[in-house]
C-alpha cells in the first residue's frame, strides 16, 4: 500500500506538471507573525562521505553526503525540469533529508525537489529571489525552512504555485545563536545552537515519551548531544530518529536509559555507558546502523561490554550487538543463556553467528533484516530449533572438538580475519571458545601465541599450509 501511494503521488505530480500553464504566474509570500527565534544554520555534505554528485545549472554543482545532506554550490539558477524524473537526484531522492543551498544560487528551478518525501528541512540563502512552481511539490515531510536573511527580505522572494508543503513549513531567520529551546523535565531544559549541538542542563529525571509523542527537537538536524551532570535519566524515545546524531555525552549522574532512547540514530558510531547506569530499556539502540561499539565502564555493576557487544554483568544475556560492526562472523560466549529481542537486527555484514548449547532463549525478531546470516550450532540445540522455526539457514557443529585448523571464526574460510582473531586472543584482547582456541593453535602445541597467528596469516595469503 505504501509503495502504491508513492507511485500514485508520482503520477499525480507528473500529470499536473505536464498540464500546467507556463510558469509565468508567481505569488508573493507574506508570512504571518511567527515569533520564532532567529538562527544561522550551517550544514552541508562536506561533513560526510559524498555518495553522489553532479551539475544542476550552468555554474552549479550538487553533492549528496552519506548523512542525507544535499548541498548545492555555485552561482546562478538551478535548472527547470519538466518532470520529477528529469531531476539528477530523482532516483536517490529518498536519501535526501536536508537541503543546503549555498549563497550564490539565484533561483530554485521547476520541480527541483518534487517528490523528495524524506526531506525535513531546507536552508535558503539571501541570493535566492525566485522559487519556481512545484519546486517543493509533494515534500510531505518538510517541516523547517531556514533563511539567511530576515523576514522582510524573505517576503521579496517570488514563489510559484503548488508549493504547499514549503509554504506550510516553520520558518527561521538569521541573527541568533540559539535555534530553539525548551524543557524536557521538571527541572531540566534544553537548547539547540546553530552548530547542531543540543545541550541539556538541570537536575532530575527526563520526561518519558511515546513513539508518537512530538518532541520539539525531533525534526532538527542535531549532530551532538551534551548532557550536563545532574540529569538522572534519559527518557523513553528521547532521541528517537535523530538521524544526524554522531556524538552523545552521558554523565555519571544518569542511572537509567529508557526504552528506544536512541532508536533510529543511524549515524551514531559509538556510545559509552557510565558506571552509574543500572537500567537500560529494551530496544534502546534499535536501528543504530552505524554503531560499531557499545562501551561500558568496567565498574558498572549491571552491564558489561565484550568486543563492543552489550551484555548483562554476568554475561548470561546478550542484550545488543552493534549493527555497524564490520565483523562478518561472531561467536556468542558460552556463558550466554539468552539473547534479547532485536539484538542482531539489521546486522547486514554478518554472515554467520555461532550459538553455544548454553543458549535456551532467543527473543523476538533477534535476527531480523540479516539477509546473509547463517546460524551455526549443535544438533538438537535450541539454536537449531530456533533456526528451523524461523526458516533460517543452519549449519550443524558435530561436537565441540570439530574444527578446521586456522578457521578461527568457523565460517568455512581461511582468511586474514582468522589470523587477527588468533593474535587478539593471544594477547588477551579477544575471548575465544574452546573450539575456536583449538582452531587458532596453528602449531598444535597447546599454547595460543603470536606465532600461531603468523602461521595462519601465511596460510591465508598462500605462503604456507597448516
Amino acid at each position: 500500500m505504501k509503495n502504491f501511494k508513492k507511485a500514485l503521488s508520482v503520477l499525480l505530480v507528473t500529470v499536473m506538471l505536464l498540464s500546467a500553464a507556463p510558469p509565468a504566474g508567481f505569488i508573493g509570500l507574506e508570512l504571518p507573525e511567527l515569533n520564532l527565534p532567529d538562527i544561522e544554520f550551517n550544514f552541508s555534505a562536506d561533513a560526510a562521505e559524498i555518495v553522489d554528485s553532479g551539475t544542476c545549472g550552468e555554474n552549479l554543482t550538487w553533492a549528496l553526503g552519506s548523512n542525507g545532506v544535499l548541498t548545492i554550490s555555485g552561482t546562478g539558477a538551478i535548472n527547470d525540469y519538466s518532470l520529477p524524473a528529469d531531476v539528477p537526484w530523482h532516483s536517490i531522492r529518498s536519501r535526501i533529508v536536508i537541503v543546503y543551498i549555498e549563497d550564490g544560487v539565484t533561483s530554485i528551478g521547476r520541480a527541483t525537489f518534487a517528490m523528495c518525501d524524506s526531506l525535513i528541512s531546507v536552508t535558503i540563502p539571501m541570493s535566492v529571489t525566485n522559487i519556481e512552481e512545484y519546486s517543493f511539490g509533494y515534500c510531505t515531510s518538510l517541516s523547517d525552512v531556514f533563511y539567511s536573511g530576515d523576514k522582510a527580505e524573505f517576503n521579496k522572494i517570488r514563489i510559484g504555485t503548488n508549493n504547499a508543503d514549503f509554504l506550510n513549513a516553520t520558518y527561521h531567520f538569521s541573527g541568533s545563536n540559539t535555534q530553539s529551546s525548551g524543557d524536557l523535565g521538571e527541572n531540566l531544559t534544553w537548547t539547540l545552537d546553530n552548530t547542531g549541538t543540543m545541550t541539556i542542563t538541570g537536575t532530575g529525571e527526563m520526561y518519558n515519551y511515546s513513539e508518537f509523542h512530538i518532541r520539539k527537537w525531533e525534526s532538527r538536524a542535531i549532530n551532538k548531544v551534551i548532557i550536563h551532570d545532574g540529569m538522572t535519566s534519559i527518557g523513553s524515545f528521547a532521541f528517537l530518529n535523530l538521524y544526524f546524531l554522531t556524538s552523545i555525552t552521558i554523565p555519571d549522574s544518569v542511572t537509567s536509559i529508557g526504552q528506544d532512547a536512541f532508536s533510529g540514530c543511524a549515524s551514531l558510531p559509538t556510545i559509552s555507558i557510565p558506571e552509574s547506569v543500572t537500567s537500560i530499556g529494551k530496544n534502546s539502540f534499535f536501528g543504530c546502523s552505524s554503531m560499531t561499539e557499545i562501551a561500558v565502564d568496567a565498574d558498572n555493576a549491571e552491564y558489561c561490554s565484550i568486543d563492543g557487544v552489550l551484555f548483562n554483568k554476568s554475561k548470561t544475556e546478550l542484550i545488543h550487538y552493534p549493527g555497524g560492526n564490520k565483523r562478518t562472523s561472531y561467536s556468542i560466549p558460552d556463558s550466554v543463556t539468552s539473547i534479547g529481542e532485536w539484538a542482531f537486527n539489521a546486522c547486514s555484514l554478518l554472515t554467520s553467528v555461532t550459538i553455544p548449547e548454553s543458549v535456551t532463549s532467543i527473543g523476538n525478531y533477534t535476527f531480523s533484516d540479516c539477509p546473509a546470516l547463517v546460524i551455526r550450532g549443535y544438533l538438537g540445540s535450541y539454536a537449531q530449533q530456533y533456526a528451523e522455526e524461523n526458516n533460517m539457514p543452519f549449519i550443524a557443529l558435530n561436537g565441540e572438538t570439530t574444527y578446521t585448523l586456522g578457521d578461527v571464526d568457523n565460517n568455512g574460510k581461511l582468511e586474514e580475519a582468522d589470523a587477527s582473531l588468533a593474535l587478539r586472543a593471544a594477547v588477551n584482547l579477544e575471548a575465544l571458545t574452546e573450539t575456536q582456541t583449538k582452531a587458532a593453535d596453528a602449531d598444535k602445541d597447546g599454547i595460543l601465541e603470536a606465532a600461531d597467528a603468523r602461521l595462519i596469516l601465511r596460510a591465508a595469503v598462500g605462503l604456507g599450509t597448516l
